[in-house]
């Protein structure tokens, strides 16, 4: 029992960081209290029970307390960590527990922590707009902010320093730690975009919608915002013409690669694409899987979507030409996208036509038609006109027309008619002069006839000559020169006889 030391008589029992252990007759004593420093007065009663009578005996002395913090060291065991924390982390997450590291010597020995943010130049030891509290006797650091415009991916570095406050000499020890700030976005995990197909083929200046899985933020279910897709080619890492291939997310769940090439000579080829997605502004980002892209030339397989008839032609050796006029051929491809990409004509997207003449004669079957019947395709115009007599019968001509640029399946148009008169004219003298009288040693006459014509004008060439007819037909005496190579032809007289 614990004897008061100013009255003898006054005992307590003792207090809890003091034990006796009868059995073994030992007196115990710890505690981490610096309060239960002193003097204490300890009486022990020793009590005899088998002799004729009970005898105590009593037994005091004192028992001293002291303090070991005077002596008490402190030093880091245990380097704080540097640490991450995310905009808006609340309790207990955002506890910095910076005195665990530390030891002292006397354990209970009171200790004062202090904190400093190296390099700040505002109030107090440390910014206040992120160190929400420090406590001083524990050494926790509560973090909080939420201003992510000023804060996001910022580091900061703290030192603390533990004291021993009743050491002698006064024992102290720091530690420093970086602390780095950010929005949890940028550590998210993304599932990537995907394509759904990965072999696409498509025509030129055919409207394109490539549907592909989206990114998936399976950390915070999207609240970091939506994504954003780029496409990029497989070869080199560039980004595809975003002029031409567009990526529509209207509807986040079904994004859309939307795109109607229209340059033969930059799509018309087998392209590799693969997309990146970026969350928000955040650079968080997953590639897809790869896309092969054909695209095609769609005059290759177009159709003649046109039909043509050609009415029967007649014409003369040796007469006029005879024109007949025709539309253009449009085909299939052209008229599907030369609205959209050309200049609305028939021919802007697979280029011009190209025309031949087929055909059976009945006869004169060695005649090459085409000295006689040619097709302008920049005209769209027919014409027949021979002068070769031999040319002259009935035939039976077709119309094919394929393209001239590409190689498809020819349309071959229905038969019609081709008929070459052999052009028989009828033949009207010229009007014969009345002759002057002419004198002997005159001087030379000449006389002129007028052209003969022909009806219809088949192109004919005349040739002249002249005879005497004097009862019977003779040549021309010597005097009378007929010039038949002159057009219309002369006679000239001259004689001396």
């Amino acid at each position: 029992m614990l004897v008061s030391p100013t009255d003898p008589l006054v005992t307590s029992a003792l207090p809890a960081y003091i034990t006796h252990d009868p059995d073994n007759k030992k007196i115990s004593v710890y505690t981490a209290t610096q309060d239960h420093d002193g003097d204490y007065i300890i009486r022990v009663i020793a009590t005899l029970n088998d002799g004729p009578e009970t005898k105590n005996i009593d037994y005091e002395y004192t028992l001293t307390i002291v303090s070991g913090c005077p002596g008490d060291v402190v030093s880091l065991q245990t380097a704080f960590p540097d640490t991450l924390y995310y905009f808006g982390t609340t309790t207990p997450n955002n506890q910095l527990d910076v005195g665990s590291g530390f030891t002292q010597t006397d354990t209970g020995c009171p200790l004062t922590y202090a904190l400093v943010q190296d390099g700040w130049g505002g109030a107090g030891d440390y910014n206040a707009d992120i160190i929400s509290g420090f406590d001083v006797v524990t050494g926790v650091i509560t973090v909080f902010t939420t201003n992510e415009a000023v804060y996001d991916k910022t580091s900061h570095t703290f030192t603390v320093t533990v004291t021993s406050t009743t050491s002698n000499p006064v024992s102290t020890v720091s530690d420093t730690f970086d602390l780095e700030i950010k929005s949890q976005c940028w550590d998210v995990v993304l599932t990537a975009p995907s394509f759904i197909s990965t072999s696409e083929t498509f025509e030129l200046f055919a409207t394109q919608s490539i549907e592909f899985n989206e990114a998936v933020d399976t950390t915070l279910s999207g609240s970091c915002g939506a994504f954003t897709y780029v496409l990029y080619n497989v070869a080199d890492d560039s980004q595809v013409d975003p002029a031409t291939y567009s990526i529509n997310t209207a509807d986040p769940t079904t994004p859309l690669i939307e795109a109607t090439p229209d340059v033969r000579a930059t799509w018309i080829k087998t392209h590799n694409f693969y997309i990146v997605a970026t969350y928000d502004s955040y650079e968080s980002v997953n590639s897809s899987n790869n896309l092969q892209l054909e695209i095609t030339e769609p005059c290759l397989t177009t159709v003649i979507s046109d039909t043509v008839v050609f009415s029967k032609m007649t014409a003369s050796v040796k007469g006029p030409t005879v024109e007949q006029i025709f539309l253009t051929h449009k085909d299939s491809k052209s008229e599907l996208y030369s609205t959209t990409f050309g200049d609305g004509t028939e021919t802007d997207i697979c280029g011009p036509r190209r025309y031949q003449i087929l055909f059976t004669p009945t006869l004169n079957p060695d005649t090459v038609i085409t000295q006689f019947v040619v097709v302008d395709a920049n005209t769209m115009k027919l014409t027949l006109q021979t002068d070769t007599f031999t040319h002259a019968g009935t035939y039976a001509v077709q119309v094919t027309v394929d393209l001239q640029d590409y190689s498809i399946t020819p349309k071959t148009e229905a038969l019609f008619e081709v008929v070459i008169d052999e052009c028989v004219p009828t033949i009207t003298p010229g009007a014969v002069p009345t002759p002057p009288d002419y004198t002997v040693l005159d001087v030379a006459q000449t006389i002129s006839l007028q052209a003969y014509t022909q009806s219809p004008g088949c192109g004919y060439s005349f040739s002249y000559s002249a005879k005497w007819i004097d009862g019977v037909e003779k040549d021309l005496p010597a005097f009378i020169v007929f010039n038949s190579g002159l057009e219309p032809p002369t006679f000239t007289v001259s004689t001396s006889t």
